[in-house]
């Protein structure tokens, strides 16, 4: 493929097109799928049935400080929750990538550091978040600069934009 032929150019729309169908329709059967069942990550409480979704992501936001996100921006949960799961059982940071001994040690060092997110540089991660569909060769991070793109946060330190009394005129 080359950006020189229109040819080309035409055939990676359509795939890209097709690709986002995909994964929209994927994302709508999850935010109903009934049978939903799955674990926190940080304790043992049980997130059973249609809605449930949201609420194990809201759960893991509120409850132990440790944001994905939008959860309505999320796809793929499953095997992101896997992903995230196995990262965790190995006792590895999943913003640092950092080993540790053993739980106590991880969750200190998580608490300690504010690693309660993921690395927001890991493109492994890309896969599981719907904006990275949407306009093929651009990933997340180039799209928080065009105008149309909501920003919700200002940067990777999560600090949140001072907002000014002319901004709200």
């Amino acid at each position: 493929l080359t950006d020189f032929l229109p040819e080309d150019h035409a055939l990676r729309d359509r795939l890209a097109k097709t690709k986002l169908t995909g994964i929209l329709e994927e994302h709508l059967h999850e935010r109903s799928d009934e049978a939903f069942s799955r674990q926190c990550l940080f304790c043992r409480e049980m997130f059973t049935g249609k809605g449930r979704r949201l609420a194990l992501f809201r759960h893991m936001a509120l409850d132990h400080s440790f944001n994905l996100g939008n959860a309505d921006n999320i796809v793929n949960a499953h095997e992101m929750l896997d992903k995230l799961e196995v990262e965790l059982n190995a006792n590895k940071c999943l913003f640092c990538e950092t080993q540790f001994e053993d739980w106590p040690e991880l969750k200190e060092h998580m608490r300690k550091k504010g690693h309660k997110r993921i690395n927001p540089k890991n493109k492994d991660y890309d896969k599981y978040y719907l904006i990275n569909y949407l306009d093929p060769g651009k990933n997340w991070k180039d799209m928080q600069h065009d105008p149309e793109y909501e920003n919700e946060e200002d940067g990777d330190d999560g600090e949140q934009p001072a907002v000014q009394e002319k901004d709200w005129e």
